[in-house]
């Protein structure tokens, strides 16, 4: 099957009405048996959801290129059958783990474990797909991985042994600003796994937005009705609640025309930054949004919070060149707001620089040689008997 037919199989069904329809399909087709020919056999076990797939999606857009350029062929199961024990790979040369940040922690490390035994030379891989900056699993999985991937990670290091207020370096900041009291958390993260850390692929290679940023630029000369887009969801956690609603109402006392409130299609909201010179993508629960690289793709510039604390794969906040930067508190939010909207040509050089910054990540082979980080440094292991993949163990984990 074609790399456009995988990619199309998996991206429609992690979720809605056509996945429930496709999945066993999925299973069976993304789950199938390697050739004989393989030289590297990478198993992914995923989650199943929209924010998960999008680190993904480019084993399967582009397992065409990773065949050619790592003699490795990828497979895709759903992470629950790895976690329930209902599978476990077997002659591995990759294993890629991504669960979701709810999982029980026993459980996972129980998965682990099982998958280090089953295949003791494969490169283990965990991914970590969470909104939140932290690496609150990190202890449980650090004696089982070999490389820990995260969509971006603290510049500095140190950040990740501090305690904060609440669970997140996020909670700290605004739970205090807001007066919520968050009691103190520190997830215990090992030093151990410092080396291990990775910076990968966020929200730009998911399944739409990777097409467009392969496709043509934007047109930055088409009429831009809508000065700011701020169509910001408020409601959520007391923290969250705090600094969703002071965005909002900066974003709503500016002069100009400038777009609020919820409850639109996709499509409409796609087509509306089309028209949009600038974007206000506010961190959510964690600092990454998926509006920052809409934002990005359809030319709109993205205004956030400052960034400068985190380190991305490719470097997509570059403040005044890729993005304009607001204090945390929003105090400058009025007045960076009026210096782009006030210099045209300093407009259209910010969102021209987030799009090809974007689109040579993609096309000039950095990305692909990134991609190395999951499969150099894995050495093919002899088959067993029977041909390479997963087996049924009839296990199951305790849950007590």
């Amino acid at each position: 099957m074609s790399a456009s037919a995988l990619a199309w199989l998996g991206k429609n069904a992690i979720d809605g009405r056509m996945g429930k329809v496709l999945a066993p399909l999925a299973d069976k087709v993304l789950g199938r048996s390697f050739p004989a020919r393989s030289r590297l056999r990478v198993h992914v076990y995923y989650t199943r959801s929209r924010i998960s797939f999008s680190q993904v999606y480019p084993f399967l857009q582009f397992s065409d290129e990773i065949a050619e350029n790592y003699a490795a062929d990828i497979r895709l199961f759903d992470v629950e059958r790895l976690l329930d024990g209902e599978l476990t790979p077997v002659g591995a040369d990759v294993v890629i783990v991504q669960p979701w940040f709810t999982v029980d922690p026993d459980r996972l490390s129980w998965a682990l474990e099982r998958v280090n035994g089953a295949n003791p030379r494969a490169r283990v891989i965990f991914l970590d797909s969470y909104a939140h900056s932290d690496l609150r699993l990190a202890r449980h999985v650090d004696p089982f991985v070999d490389l820990y991937v995260k969509k971006s990670l603290f510049r500095d290091r140190a950040e990740y042994f501090q305690p904060t207020r609440g669970d997140t370096n996020l909670t700290d900041y605004y739970g205090w600003q807001y007066g919520c009291a968050e009691k103190a958390v520190d997830w215990l993260v090992p030093r151990s796994i410092v080396p291990k850390l990775r910076a990968g692929a966020n929200f730009f290679t998911a399944p739409g937005l990777l097409e467009g940023f392969l496709g043509a630029p934007p047109d930055l000369d088409a009429e831009r009705p809508i000065d700011l887009h701020a169509r910001l969801t408020a409601s959520g956690s007391p923290w969250y609640m705090g600094m969703r609603t002071q965005a909002l109402r900066h974003a709503e006392a500016l002069p100009g025309r400038v777009v609020t409130g919820t409850g639109i299609s996709r499509g409409q909201f796609m087509e509306e930054l089309f028209h949009s010179r600038l974007v206000f993508s506010p961190f959510g629960y964690g600092e990454l949004c998926w509006r920052d690289v809409e934002g990005f793709m359809t030319g709109a510039v993205v205004v956030k919070q400052d960034m400068s604390h985190l380190e991305t794969c490719p470097d997509l906040y570059r403040p005044w060149e890729t993005y304009v930067p607001v204090s945390w508190d929003f105090s400058d939010f009025r007045e960076n707001i009026a210096r782009v909207l006030n210099n045209t040509e300093l407009r259209r050089s910010i969102a021209m620089n987030a799009w090809r910054a974007t689109h040579r990540y993609l096309t000039d082979g950095q990305m692909m040689a990134d991609m190395g980080l999951y499969f150099d440094g894995a050495s093919p292991v002899a088959q067993p008997a029977q041909e390479a993949g997963v087996t049924a163990l009839g296990l199951r984990p305790s849950r007590g």
